[in-house]
């Protein structure tokens, strides 16, 4: 393990080189300094802390969007697209390397956990600095101390479980009954899972409400812009099936014997038909879902015709399928109750990746069904439970650790969702009974995506 005192010592020298180069910023009232911070940190290097605000916000900075910005205002938005240069990229590596020295064993495991995540990706991304030749090796050694102190506390064992059996939990129904929800579909694996869920259980929504984005998932560019609106939705809608639902249909037909025995584990853990697993991949029509199909065109959440879109839904529940943080204004400006499924334990565990983020904390995924707001899973809370442990080892053989991420957001991720909305429905009676709790939000972590490297220690550990 590195001497910290050594390290600091090492740091600051690089640091002082590195800002001798640099004139200060001038800056409007209020504005905030990259380099300023740096500074800042430089000077109180012997009074460093790890929870260190300045440094926090750089750090979430560099994970959500992998560069920070010379100039922010005093909203902490950039100004300018003027980005650090690499030394003090390095500089800044330094420090959030320093924060991970300091923070093992002295703060909560999912905040050190954070630190370490962020400190791979400025490490892979950048030259390392003579002083951090070293710092990958120690890196790994602290993540593998945090997993064993982390399976250790057993912090969850005692949270809410799904129940390991749901058979006979639903009544027997020969005809389909409506449910009192609406669904907005965006077209994915995770709405697929929903669907089909539903249709096993023989439930329709009221409506589906089809959410065509005018804008190519890839290029973002306009599709189709000259043709009429019924062959223009048809025509975007065929070429997002084709992107989007690429990988399913790749390891259904690639990875054959891969994806029987995942669907079998699915079945006898979450006890999901094996017709409504395979069936995700074989995108059925909608009207098979519904009674009432609508479709919306739409080129983004600002646009206002999503804003209608979501008037529509009145004051009634509605299944939200897509991704992404919905304005304030669209819940300032309807009655809308916009149901979401999050995997992952909330409050605890927030964000993205997060099944990957729950099997790190607790060895188990998670998932959470919430009341949506403008924030970033922090909506009321109806339904959330740890879910029964996946034995996925033997369906990832063979398979490179990216594949394996491709595999677990094309059929793991989604039937995961699925299993607690069914759990949801009936908890809350089909719908007719819902109740919800505020969030504690300071109780929870909010997670950015996982590094490949923590990721790895993950998959290996799958049993």
């Amino acid at each position: 393990m590195l001497n910290i005192s050594q390290y600091k010592n090492n740091l600051s020298l690089f640091s002082l080189s590195v800002l001798q180069g640099y004139e200060p910023v001038s800056l409007d009232r209020g504005d905030n300094s990259t380099i300023g911070i740096i500074e800042s940190l430089y000077k109180n290097i012997n009074n460093f802390s790890y929870e260190n605000q300045d440094l926090d916000f750089l750090s979430k900075q560099f994970d959500i969007k992998g560069k920070v910005f010379k100039t922010y205002d005093s909203k902490w938005k950039n100004k300018g697209k003027e980005c650090l240069n690499l030394d003090l990229l390095q500089a800044l590596a330094g420090y959030l390397f320093l924060r991970v020295l300091l923070a093992n064993g002295n703060c909560k495991e999912s905040s050190l956990a954070k630190y370490i995540n962020v400190c791979w990706k400025i490490f892979e991304s950048i030259e390392l600095p003579e002083f951090l030749k070293k710092a990958k090796n120690t890196l790994s050694l602290i993540q593998n101390e945090m997993q064993k102190r982390i399976l250790d506390n057993e912090e969850f064992l005692e949270k809410p479980s799904l129940k390991e059996s749901l058979h006979g939990s639903f009544e027997i129904k020969y005809e389909f009954k409506i449910l009192p929800i609406n669904v907005l579909f965006y077209e994915n694996p995770i709405a697929r899972a929903y669907l089909e869920m539903l249709y096993s259980l023989k439930l329709k929504p009221k409506k589906i409400i089809h959410l065509i984005p005018e804008r190519d998932i890839v290029s973002k560019r306009k599709i189709g812009r000259f043709l009429p609106l019924k062959m223009r939705q048809k025509y975007i809608h065929n070429i997002q099936l084709s992107k989007i639902s690429y990988w399913p249909r790749y390891f259904i037909h690639k990875h054959k014997d891969l994806c029987d025995i995942l669907f079998k584990e699915l079945k006898e853990s979450l006890h999901i038909k094996n017709s409504s697993i395979t069936g995700l991949a074989k995108l059925k029509p909608l009207k098979l879902f519904s009674n009432e199909i609508i479709q919306i065109t739409y080129d983004g959440f600002k646009d206002k015709r999503f804003l209608d879109s979501i008037k529509l839904t009145g004051s009634e529940f509605s299944l939200f399928t897509g991704g992404g943080i919905i304005p304030k204004n669209i819940f300032d400006e309807t009655n809308a109750k916009l149901l979401h499924i999050h995997p992952g334990f909330l409050p605890d565990i927030r964000g993205a990746d997060c099944f990957y983020w729950s099997l790190m904390l607790a060895e188990r995924t998670s998932a959470s069904c919430f009341i949506m707001d403008s924030g970033i899973d922090t909506g009321e809370v109806i339904n959330a439970k740890f879910l029964p442990k996946l034995k996925l080892l033997n369906c990832t053989k063979g398979l490179s650790e990216e594949m394996i991420y491709r595999l677990i957001y094309s059929f793991v991720d989604p039937w995961i969702r699925a299993a607690v909305l069914r759990d949801t429905i009936l908890n809350t009676n089909y719908f007719t009974n819902v109740e919800s709790f505020k969030q504690d939000i300071s109780e929870g972590t909010t997670f950015h995506f996982m590094h490949k490297n923590m990721r790895e220690k993950i998959v290996n550990s799958f049993v």
